[in-house]
């Protein structure tokens, strides 16, 4: 076997490896998979929720709401009692249920903190929504490597951060905070939240639509 096909070989080996190690420590929810998490989770708890539809976490949750999300739903805020008619939960650890997909909309200096509860509970999904890591310079290159080394020792997945959201037709997942995604056959990858959306008007005007749409934004978890 020549140097390059072994080299090939091995890193094969090595990425099929760890993400058996991930699926294995996947404990203590509905999920087999972790990509099952974030495409057809079950449950789904949202930081950073808001009752002011102009604001960033308003339009999210309806969005996700108005998709039509049949599973549970856990809205977290620490001190609101409901938003959008749904009862809230002062923190993940109030949540009386396991969570598949947890959808962070914080501040940059709170997500940390949040990955932290998300890895004790054996959370399999995050979403961070949230900017200033990757993006922002060298200290959050370092704080977004940090979240990535975790979330991977613990066998979670991670989508972001400083991205758009996701939409995933066969579960009714909208966190993308557009009202109506066309349905169909098409799944769109995208690291721009902007471009998702040009696509998804082109798709409306054209009678197709997405099966999924993933907005990748930083790509920080390979």
């Amino acid at each position: 076997m020549r140097r390059k096909d072994r080299a090939r070989s091995r890193k094969s080996a090595s990425l099929s490896l760890r993400d058996g190690k991930r699926r294995a420590k996947v404990i203590g929810t509905h999920v087999k998979d972790p990509l099952d998490a974030i495409f057809k989770p079950r449950s789904i708890a949202v930081l950073g929720v808001s009752n002011a539809m102009h604001r960033f976490g308003g339009r999210r949750f309806r969005s996700l709401i108005e998709g039509g999300f049949d599973g549970s739903l856990y809205p977290i805020h620490p001190t609101t009692r409901e938003v959008l008619g749904h009862k809230t939960y002062p923190s993940l650890r109030d949540v009386p249920g396991p969570v598949d997909l947890a959808v962070i909309m914080l501040r940059a200096d709170l997500v940390d903190a949040i990955v932290d509860e998300c890895i004790a509970l054996n959370i399999p999904g995050v979403l961070v929504l949230t900017g200033g890591f990757g993006e922002a310079g060298e200290e959050g290159r370092a704080r977004e490597r940090a979240l990535v080394e975790k979330l991977q020792a613990a066998g979670s997945r991670l989508v972001g951060p400083n991205c758009a959201g996701l939409f995933s037709g066969m579960a009714h997942v909208n966190v993308l905070g557009w009202r109506t995604v066309p349905e169909g056959s098409i799944g769109l990858i995208t690291q721009s939240g902007n471009m998702a959306r040009t696509f998804a008007v082109k798709a409306r005007l054209h009678a197709t639509g997405f099966s999924k749409i993933i907005s990748i934004g930083n790509a920080a978890d390979p």
